[in-house]
């Protein structure tokens, strides 16, 4: 093997942010000492004619190792840091691919300031709660993109949310736009059957069948990404309470993604679930309110009598 491979290869496993040492190298190569620090002057000469500012070598402190530095290392261990938190806080990815999307974005640092961001996430990875049923989501996110790139038309089996048909059905329908809103990933997609556009979530979709050619469309008379982004919100006041309620007719797993641990207590005479949630008082009263006759608070008293007087309240405009 030729000394422009070894160089080349070893420069490659600096850029993919491994560390270098002679102890492996001179095993693979049967390489000297004097040769090792040849190809590592070689290489510093390389990144100093190219990147003369940004990048340099750096050796492990009494060890015989080197890894690669990038001057902008600090901006780029911040949206490491911005990006991983973002994405703990979402909660739509397995864990699985929450691990795989982690481990991709902290690959381009230094191997001590991988272990740093490591130490920065402890906390927030070891707090991530995925959806009640997370479906993998990357494969799809990427089909989804070539569609709406490419102008194409889906075929796929969706699973609603409709408690009297639980079946998943077929649909025909051509992706306009991707988007992510409160816990879900969702595709806004022009139904050809109904000729109007549906809002999709991404991890409902089951099985993609058919795609087939679309056509260019004009969606936005009908259509509005930035309407739909202003017209949501979160509701976050008010003080720590755990409350219980039944599902009379709403869909369990949405209910439950929409409380984070909250679970299944029991069920009423009906055979219904009742769900137990921990949440700010405001947010559960609101939630609760656009329920309407869905859900039914059984406890605590202080979050019915409330209710009650909303509900009256508002009914009195009228």
């Amino acid at each position: 093997m030729n000394s422009n491979y070894r160089v080349a290869e070893t420069l490659v496993r600096l850029m993919l942010g491994e560390v270098v040492d002679y102890e492996s190298l001179q095993q693979k190569y049967d390489i000297s000492h004097r040769t090792f620090q040849r190809d590592l002057h070689d290489i510093e000469g390389a990144l100093a004619e190219v990147d003369p500012n940004d990048s340099y070598l750096k050796k492990v402190e009494n060890r015989q190792q080197y890894y690669l530095v990038r001057e902008d290392l600090n901006e780029s261990l911040n949206k490491v840091l911005l990006i991983s938190n973002i994405l703990l806080a979402s909660r739509a990815l397995t864990n699985a691919e929450m691990k795989e999307c982690l481990t991709y974005l902290q690959a381009g640092l230094p191997p001590n300031e991988r272990e740093q961001v490591a130490n920065y996430l402890v906390m927030p990875k070891s707090s991530y709660l995925p959806l009640t049923n997370a479906q993998p989501l990357l494969v799809h996110l990427r089909q989804l993109s070539d569609c709406i790139l490419n102008h194409q038309v889906l075929t796929f089996d969706y699973q609603g949310s409709w408690i009297d048909d639980p079946e998943p059905h077929e649909h025909e329908a051509q992706p306009v736009a991707l988007f992510f809103e409160k816990y879900y990933f969702y595709v806004a997609m022009y139904n050809v059957q109904t000729h109007g556009y549906w809002f999709n979530r991404v991890d409902r979709i089951l099985k993609i069948k058919k795609i087939t050619a679309g056509k260019p469309m004009d969606y936005g008379h009908d259509f509005s990404l930035i309407d739909r982004r202003q017209q949501s919100y979160f509701f976050h006041t008010g003080q720590l309470i755990t409350f219980r309620f039944e599902c009379l007719n709403c869909y369990p797993p949405t209910a439950l993604d929409h409380f984070p641990g909250s679970k299944i207590v029991g069920h009423n005479a009906a055979g219904q679930v009742i769900i137990e949630a921990r949440f700010k008082f405001d947010a559960a009263l609101f939630w609760i309110m656009s329920q309407g006759a869905k859900v039914k608070v059984i406890s605590p008293p202080s979050l019915i009598t409330r209710l009650q007087y909303e509900m009256k309240a508002t009914l009195d405009l009228y």
